[in-house]
């Protein structure tokens, strides 16, 4: 699959703000989300990624990666978000809910602690674009088919009903005002 170039240049750009603050940290480097389900929209869509590591990062690699999050890359002005995970090789063979604590970066703001989840290796396993590393085929990514659909029953439980009661309320105060 071809890259869109804004999508391109935004990895590149990110790519060279890690390997220039932690030189070899980023082993692999893998997209998901829209890019990888070709669903991607400039100005709407964010860049989801996974960042592998070879070991888990230490306090130093953290407190770098907490400083080029915000103060080199908070300054770009990219029209999209770049929003990913830290991960180790070991972490993709296994249950999300099992590995190592995640650092990573959501709406630009850099996480210590989180966790990836199924949908994400799933589309890893299945969609996931390889910027940089193993093909995903080689990668042995954890798929469990019970799992995803809990998760994704949970996920609509948990963030899908709020919405659709936040929309429906705003759809019925559109219709009173009519």
């Amino acid at each position: 699959m071809a890259l869109d170039a804004r999508v391109r240049d935004i990895v590149d750009h990110y790519l060279a703000a890690v390997d220039a603050a932690a030189p070899g940290l980023a082993e692999g480097f893998y997209l998901t989300g829209s890019v990888a389900l070709e669903d991607f929209h400039p100005g709407a869509s964010d860049i989801d990624f996974v960042a592998v590591t070879r070991d888990m990062l230490s306090t130093a690699d953290l407190t770098t990666l907490k400083h080029m999050h915000s103060r080199r890359l908070a300054h770009h002005t990219w029209w999209g978000r770049l929003d990913g995970l830290y991960v180790t090789w070991r972490d993709l063979t296994r249950d999300p809910a099992l590995a190592d604590p995640a650092p990573h970066v959501h709406e630009g703001r850099f996480h210590r602690r989180g966790a990836g989840d199924p949908i994400t290796w799933r589309i890893l396993a299945d969609h996931g674009v390889v910027v940089r590393g193993s093909r995903r085929e080689d990668l042995g990514v954890w798929v469990d088919r019970g799992r995803l659909d809990a998760w994704l029953c949970q996920n609509l439980d948990t963030y899908g009903r709020p919405w659709l009661r936040r929309s429906a309320a705003c759809s019925r105060s559109e219709e009173r005002r009519a």
